[in-house]
């Protein structure tokens, strides 16, 4: 079933919730820039490749937001920082810069407004791909990862739909990303480290780590 989504340009104003990366009913606060409305959709299709996967910090007991994906890649990377990001509707890749920039400015705006903001912040994109292009999925959590060597945040299992499929990966706000090529991140499994591209690791991932 496909639902629709409303996200303010840089802003996160949802009129339909979806799971918990859903805006915080305080960001409404905000109605600055103009609300766009697309489509989403709980499966990976044709026409709806861009998929959001939330990884979950260790040690919480916090289930995953349900999958959501979009017709392009920049309504996904809309919906998972909360609106925070507006990228081109063209647009096939993302920087850390961008990525700082939209976080800045929503809290910035938020802050103005009296308002503390809740921004997911990006930490892995997954492309099905070799030199990551194609269908991706992103991974939003709630913080960047720290500068310790203990894994931050995992994806214990892949989905069916995303099982053997990456091609490639990059990491985002200090994180290492680590691919799997079995389910539960198994000691001494075959694995590669981000950023990474075909090899021998090439449609292999079952579960992933960031440190």
């Amino acid at each position: 079933m496909r639902r629709l989504i409303a996200v303010a340009v840089g802003l996160a104003v949802a009129a339909t919730t979806v799971g918990a990366l859903a805006a915080p009913a305080a960001a409404a606060a905000d109605t600055s820039l103009p609300v766009g409305t697309f489509a989403v959709s709980g499966t990976r299709t044709a026409t709806t490749p861009h998929c959001v996967d939330e990884a979950i910090a260790v040690g919480s007991t916090k289930a995953p937001a349900p999958r959501a994906c979009f017709a392009t890649f920049a309504e996904s990377i809309a919906y998972a920082t909360g609106g925070a990001v507006a990228l081109a509707q063209d647009a096939t890749t993302v920087t850390q810069q961008q990525l700082d920039a939209g976080y800045a400015a929503r809290r910035s705006t938020m802050a103005r407004a009296g308002v503390t903001p809740l921004v997911t912040v990006i930490i892995g994109i997954s492309y099905q791909n070799t030199g990551f292009t194609g269908a991706t999925t992103t991974h939003p959590t709630s913080s960047d990862c720290d500068t310790n060597a203990d894994v931050d945040f995992f994806i214990n299992q892949v989905t069916a739909a995303n099982n053997n499929t990456y091609g490639s990966a990059q990491a985002f706000g200090q994180c290492q990303g680590t691919y799997y090529d079995l389910p539960n991140r198994p000691a001494g499994s075959a694995r590669v480290n981000t950023p990474w591209s075909g090899g021998a690791m090439d449609n292999r991932t079952s579960s992933q780590e960031w440190v």
